[in-house]
């Protein structure tokens, strides 16, 4: 006697003995004698009056505000982190501008001695006195490669935006020191332009290969050589030069101040502002850039 427990087959495997039939029946004896599937639901209780229906809402509105705060509090540890890099970074930049600007500003301190003594030296001749002191044609002291400050992390934020994790105070103040350097670009532009124009003059009576803009070895013309305009007009360059060598060394004066304020732990942009005036009298300040905010 058959074990009436044991399932039954179904018959269309027996009588179908191909493999896509045998599945395909198999799949539907399946489906007819499977237990019926039960969905499962988060156990919930029944509201029935006002204060379970409040207590209900309260509960959810508190959850809500549990996970905003949570949230709330990983953003402000993760801007906390991203700025703190920032001001790092930045600080190792200042840092690393203020020994290269030394080395600027002492160049630029021996070129306009340089100038200084080429300019009485074309008086001079240009007066038919005697041509003391006149510095050697070949003299290198004019020779100033100058290096443009960086402010690259703070670049950097504000193209991709991590600037916002500064505070605004930190802003204000990088802005400032932001609108210096190019201040101090600008002044460095026309100082190379005068370089250029004295360069060209001398090349007309010497020829050098090197320029002064990189730091190349340019010779000066013999002064004994060049005729009354022609010791005019080196004049007049090598005047424009001096005052454009004075910009440039303030300008970096400046922005060099700013750095180490900013070092020093500023609090804020209006108390670098009152330090720059007491340092360098407000004549010589220009507008900050708070407005272009």
């Amino acid at each position: 006697m058959a074990d009436s427990t044991e399932p039954a087959v179904p018959p269309a495997i027996a009588i179908d003995s191909t493999p896509e039939a045998a599945s395909e029946a198999a799949t539907t004896f399946i489906a007819e004698h499977a237990e019926p599937m039960h969905e499962i639901h988060a156990p919930h209780q029944s509201i029935h009056t006002w204060k379970d229906f409040l207590i209900h809402i309260a509960a959810i509105a508190l959850g809500l505000l549990m996970a905003l705060g949570l949230e709330q509090i990983v953003e402000y540890v993760h801007h906390r982190h991203q700025s703190g890099i920032i001001e790092a970074q930045m600080r190792t930049v200042l840092q690393s501008n203020l020994e290269s600007d030394a080395d600027t500003l002492h160049r630029l301190s021996e070129a306009r001695t340089y100038l200084v003594e080429l300019q009485l030296a074309i008086v001079n001749q240009l007066q038919g006195r005697p041509v003391t002191n006149s510095p050697p044609l070949d003299y290198q002291r004019l020779r100033a490669f100058v290096i443009l400050p960086g402010l690259a992390p703070y670049d950097a934020a504000k193209a991709n935006g991590t600037v916002a994790w500064l505070s605004v105070n930190r802003i204000r103040i990088y802005n400032r020191v932001a609108f210096a350097r190019e201040l101090e670009s600008a002044v460095r532009d026309r100082w190379f332009l005068g370089l250029a124009a004295l360069e060209e003059f001398q090349e007309q009576f010497v020829d050098s290969p090197g320029t002064l803009e990189v730091g190349g070895f340019v010779k000066a013309p013999d002064l004994g050589k060049l005729t009354a305009a022609q010791l005019a007009e080196y004049l007049k360059l090598v005047s424009a030069l001096i005052k454009r060598n004075d910009a440039l060394t303030h300008r970096l004066n400046l922005l060099d101040f700013e750095f180490k304020e900013v070092l020093g732990g500023v609090p804020d942009e209006e108390a670098l502002v009152r330090a720059m005036v007491r340092q360098f009298g407000s004549q010589d300040l220009s507008p900050g850039p708070a407005a272009h905010d």
